[in-house]
């Protein structure tokens, strides 16, 4: 491996899928950004099919020269994407995201208000985390949070063996799309604090979790609950993202 951890998709196959989904979603009129093109297994997909409306990404500056050298007048930025700053004409994202960052991409794509859908890869247990329910086992924080704001669906299994080097782990695709009426920045902010709260002691009960993290007094806790009929002794993974910001907008964090 590589400085930066990558592994690489090498079924072209899979790769023409996974852009066939998102072109679903982006016009090709509009711009794109692809996150972490590494060696170009999408990008020689997206390019063709958008050309002057791609960008991509790239942390690595070995794999900036070989995308440059492989698609001619290609737009690539050469910056870790958590830290690059994001074009406001781009709404529409896709990327094979690093194993190790993946949850924090996502967490900066939903706080910005151009966001609107994309398609990803990632850890396949992250994707089912990503896009799961409240009622089922995979739920938590980073559930809560992309689906109280956006619509999720777990496209397909990509196995360890379409990677090289093989990776411990296989993958996931996903599709993101921002619901319509989202709520403002602001709220969206609040709404982070409380679940990061609500969730951050996973085996103790909702207030016990808020009281611990936020120093709130259970008893402003359990009285706002029994005011939303809601069980005292529930935890957040019991509730649903729309309840979830519900109580963000009364209780105070």
């Amino acid at each position: 491996m590589r400085k930066y951890s990558q592994v690489f998709l090498k079924n072209k196959e899979i790769a023409q899928n996974i852009v066939k989904e998102f072109e679903i979603l982006a016009p090709k009129d509009k711009k794109i950004i692809e996150i972490g093109p590494g060696k170009g297994i999408l990008t020689e997909f997206l390019f063709n099919d958008y050309k002057e409306n791609y960008t991509g990404i790239e942390i690595d500056p070995y794999m900036v020269d070989i995308i440059k050298n492989k698609f001619n007048g290609i737009k690539i930025i050469n910056k870790d994407f958590l830290e690059a700053d994001i074009d406001y004409d781009t709404s529409y994202f896709i990327g094979n995201l690093p194993y190790h960052i993946s949850t924090a991409i996502i967490e900066k794509l939903l706080s910005y208000t151009h966001f609107d859908s994309g398609i990803f890869m990632l850890q396949r247990e992250v994707s089912k985390k990503l896009t799961s329910s409240y009622e089922s086992f995979e739920y938590g924080y980073i559930s809560a949070l992309v689906n109280l704001v956006a619509d999720t669906e777990y496209l397909f299994d990509v196995s360890r063996n379409d990677f090289y080097p093989i990776p411990a782990v296989d993958s996931g695709v996903i599709s993101v799309r921002i619901k319509k009426n989202r709520i403002t920045a602001d709220e969206f902010e609040k709404y982070k604090r409380f679940i990061s709260a609500a969730f951050m002691h996973k085996r103790k009960t909702l207030v016990n979790s808020i009281s611990l993290t936020r120093n709130i007094k259970k008893e402003e806790v359990l009285s706002i609950l029994e005011k939303e009929n809601i069980n005292k002794n529930i935890r957040a993974e019991a509730l649903s993202p729309q309840i979830l910001y519900r109580l963000s907008t009364i209780i105070n964090i």
